[in-house]
């Protein structure tokens, strides 16, 4: 189920869908009394941290708008952002936290919570988004949409520490048994739906207004749509085409214009082949 469920294929909307559904693909986490060590949560620190990463790194053209991110305002103070659309390097983060809490297992619990958080709205709105359109989108050069989700993102997190804050008392050295509910109950902040509701409802009605004008999907989508769907039709293919039906009529192709062939030898249309080739093989392959 895509993460926008009711929206068709590229971005029209289904007359009678009555709500985008959230994706519910996290877990509130099982751990024992003693279990959450600070070794345990700088495991876990790590793990939704380079999730993040590897969510960004998938789309190839996000190195672009990362290189563009600016700062997000944690109580108080702006910090930089490493990975679109709100990823916070961990050393940034830490010593920020460090100076509220001076505590380095609080410091953890606060930074495992806050980077759960950060990953599923992450998610939310990098795989929602491309899972909506179905296509290669021109990320890069639609700043409508990745400017609010940006804004949008940073909003979220600023507002996410702070009911983390509330929760925390600084005078208190907490103890993974004596402490272990509310410990667990900031651990889970991170993956509770109620504290996405704001985000997931805005990111909605974002995502509904490019879905409902075509011009606007055109600029997402760039004209990489277009390319594809010449490509396929050149080889006499469907975009639902196995890699194998490609290879074949590649092949098929290929014997009409290549030199080694001996037929009707046409270096430009070689060269025309080869390009849609890759386009082909882009889409294919993901």
């Amino acid at each position: 189920m895509s993460v926008f469920d009711c929206l068709d294929r590229y971005g029209s909307y289904k007359k009678n869908y009555k709500y985008i559904f959230f994706n519910y693909d996290y877990k509130i986490e099982k751990v024992v009394v003693g279990q959450i060590s600070e070794v345990y949560l700088e495991k876990q620190i790590d793990i939704f941290y380079n999730r993040i990463v590897n969510i960004s790194n998938s789309y190839k053209n996000f190195s672009n708008l990362d290189s563009k991110l600016g700062q997000i305002k944690i109580n108080g103070k702006y910090l930089s952002v490493l990975k679109f659309p709100c990823l916070i390097p961990k050393k940034i983060l830490e010593n920020d936290i460090n100076k509220l809490t001076n505590r380095s297992y609080l410091t953890k619990i606060i930074m495992y919570s806050f980077y759960k958080f950060t990953y599923y709205i992450s998610e939310l709105s990098i795989k929602g988004v491309q899972d909506q359109f179905q296509d290669y989108i021109e990320w890069n050069n639609y700043s409508e949409l990745t400017d609010n989700i940006i804004r949008l993102s940073n909003t979220s997190l600023e507002n996410f520490f702070e009911v983390i804050m509330r929760e925390v008392n600084f005078k208190k050295n907490y103890d993974s048994f004596n402490d272990h509910s509310w410990i667990k109950n900031i651990i889970d902040l991170g993956s509770k739906k109620n504290l996405y509701d704001a985000f997931y409802d805005k990111l909605k009605k974002l995502i509904e207004d490019i879905a409902n004008n075509p011009e606007k999907v055109n600029n997402l989508l760039g004209n990489k749509r277009e390319e594809k769907q010449d490509a396929y039709s050149y080889f006499g293919l469907s975009k639902n085409c196995s890699y194998e039906d490609f290879k074949k009529a590649y092949r098929e192709m290929s014997k009409k214009y290549h030199p080694d062939f001996g037929r009707n030898p046409d270096e430009k249309e070689m060269m025309k082949i080869n390009k849609l080739k890759m386009i082909i093989e882009e889409d294919l392959k993901g």
